[in-house]
């Protein structure tokens, strides 16, 4: 599931096309969304769960070229 996004984050870096805030933020969320999964009746909801691991609310779309 990571081999998309991680392919687009190599291809921004060998472009020098800054995506760090998206790329952050879905990182984020790829990695602790199964950790939520496998222990979701620990928590109340995922927004919970983001806030009390302070991860980010929103995934900020990526930024468009100036092409």
């Amino acid at each position: 599931m990571m081999a998309g996004p991680l392919e687009f984050e190599r291809i921004c870096v060998r472009l020098n096309y800054d995506q760090t805030s998206f790329i952050e933020a879905w990182r984020w969320h790829f990695e602790h969304y199964p950790h939520y999964l496998e222990r979701r009746r620990h928590f109340v909801d995922y927004a919970t769960y983001i806030s009390d691991r302070g991860g980010p609310m929103t995934v900020p779309e990526p930024t468009r070229s100036r092409r």
